[in-house]
């Protein structure tokens, strides 16, 4: 694959990471709460207000972030818009769903219907600005996000001198939420989003948002970072060996990896595999996290392509996310490992 360069960044959250030269301080902290909504800007800054009123959540969050990186990237119209989701429009399907049951299947308002599809957030930003090219969103659970960024990259790769919007959107619902917590998906409410890393119990906390870049084979002034390579694997048998042959593979060993981003979300199972990452293959690498400051959820792995392209653009590493205190002089290269449930697997190379 190309050398893929990240032009430009929107990003909402349950920080304020909407916010020009945010960069994760201060940080925003969460007790008493199971389920974190996220900071939202003021929408009408670039969504008519007639548009507005009758978008979901997801459609805000969504349309908002991928106007931020057009912007900031200076690209009215990109070549290709593709999206990751893991549940997509969850509050239009519960809408829709509660509307069908109260009134008995008759006479039913079908915007819910209609703005309840997972494709709904793509389709929602091509129509705000006219775009009719290549338009793709991939549900895929915990790695939506990187199988979008997979085929970005493939896009450009194969045609050249192209510029994609890429992006992932997730958000929280009332029903959904019981369900997680039925099923054991969430910490009790008095666990402090802060403290997350050491808990030794099961369940997470869940959060929502939107993270949007714009990729082009071409870097500008304003680029933020360099992809190298993206993989996913489904249940590898050795991780450690998943792990080698792609950083083999992109010639490079453990030892040329400056910060490793590791996805601990607090679940005493989750933990207990990137504990066997954290200290065998990387033990002497400097380690980050993300979840105790963006929470869970099936888009968290954009959370962290953000944060990696921030670090190595800025060339700063905000306290709160260091995992050891290995010293770094320069952040050259960043390797995100994320999993969720010992199943979907998924790596990013990022460089400076």
């Amino acid at each position: 694959m190309i050398p893929i360069y990240i032009n430009g960044l929107g990003c909402i959250s349950i920080q304020p990471t909407y916010q020009e030269g945010y960069f994760l301080e201060p940080i925003n902290d969460y007790s008493n709460t199971s389920v974190i909504n996220a900071v939202e800007p003021n929408y009408k800054e670039i969504i008519p207000p007639m548009q507005l009123r009758r978008m979901g959540k997801s459609i805000k969050m969504a349309s908002y972030a991928a106007n931020k990186a057009m912007e900031e990237a200076g690209v009215k119209n990109p070549d290709a818009i593709i999206t990751g989701t893991g549940l997509g429009c969850q509050r239009d399907s519960e809408k829709f769903i509660e509307s069908m049951l109260e009134d008995h299947e008759q006479s039913i308002n079908p915007t819910p219907f209609i703005q309840s599809t997972h494709n709904m957030a793509a389709a929602a930003v091509a129509l705000s600005i006219g775009c009719k090219n290549y338009n793709m969103t991939y549900t895929d659970g915990t790695t939506s996000f990187d199988s979008a960024l997979l085929d970005a990259c493939l896009y450009i790769s194969e045609r050249g001198e192209q510029s994609v919007l890429v992006g992932s959107v997730d958000e929280n619902a009332d029903k959904f939420s019981l369900f997680f917590d039925k099923a054991g998906f969430l910490k009790k409410s008095d666990q402090e989003l802060s403290r997350l890393l050491k808990s030794q119990t099961r369940g997470t906390i869940y959060s929502e948002g939107a993270t949007f870049s714009i990729i082009s084979d071409k870097p500008t002034e304003k680029t933020y970072a360099k992809i190298i390579d993206v993989e996913k694997n489904y249940n590898p048998v050795n991780i450690t060996e998943f792990i080698s042959v792609f950083l083999n593979r992109n010639g490079r060993e453990v030892e040329d990896i400056d910060a490793v981003m590791l996805g601990y979300n607090g679940d005493k199972e989750d933990t207990n595999s990137y504990n066997k990452v954290a200290q065998n293959l990387f033990k002497n690498n400097l380690q980050l996290g993300y979840k105790h400051v963006f929470g869970e959820n099936d888009s968290s792995s954009a959370f962290a392509f953000w944060m990696a392209a921030q670090i190595l653009k800025k060339q700063q590493i905000p306290q709160i996310i260091k995992l050891n205190q290995k010293d770094v002089n320069e952040v050259k290269t960043i390797l995100i490992y994320h999993q969720k449930e010992n199943k979907n697997h998924s790596l990013l190379l990022l460089e400076k």
